[in-house]
């Protein structure tokens, strides 16, 4: 054997194994890059999925906001509408003239177009003015119907020209409409 074949032989034995080596880890690089190029498509479809879940509570979130704040809305309209008072305020003729009190002050008809309100959260008193009902001055004030009692129900604070109706047991009131009339 020459030793030019010989050389061959040994450079041959030296490069076979690692053509096989770099071929087994070609292998492994490419199993490895297919394992890491599935993770990414996971993590995209992951990552999509993850801000399709994000919108939806943020819309759902917005639709229980909005709903919210209706309810909110409809309890705060139903509490000033159970705490309002329905009530006439005016003076005994003209009253009598329009028809929405008798004379002997026994009947009356409770015209909602003609009603004032009070608010019983903001004030539970009513001002009356003798001047803005065509009168000098408040002699006499009375409720009716006369389900109310002067001292217990309310009070009244005369002071010529004007009086004030203080409301005492503001849940009879709220549960009835009347009439406030003034001589």
């Amino acid at each position: 054997m020459s030793t030019s074949k010989f050389l061959i032989g040994v450079v041959l034995l030296a490069i076979v194994p690692l053509i096989g080596c770099d071929k087994a880890e070609l292998e492994a690089t490419k199993q490895q890059l297919q394992m890491v190029a599935s993770e990414r498509d996971a993590l995209k479809t992951s990552g999509a999925e993850k801000e399709a879940a994000l919108s939806r509570s943020a819309e759902e979130l917005k639709a229980m906001t909005e709903t919210a704040e209706q309810q909110r809305a409809e309890v705060q309209r139903r509490e000033v509408e159970a705490n309002t008072l329905r009530f006439i305020v005016g003076s005994k003729k003209a009253l009598v003239k329009s028809k929405l009190l008798e004379k002997n002050m026994r009947k009356w008809n409770p015209a909602t177009d003609h009603m004032s309100s009070l608010n019983l959260l903001e004030s539970q008193e009513i001002p009356i003015d003798a001047a803005s009902l065509g009168l000098k001055k408040v002699k006499k004030v009375t409720l009716v119907p006369e389900i109310f009692f002067a001292g217990v129900d309310y009070a009244i604070e005369v002071g010529g020209p004007t009086a004030t109706l203080k409301i005492t047991a503001p849940d009879k009131f709220k549960a009835n409409r009347f009439v406030i009339v003034v001589e």
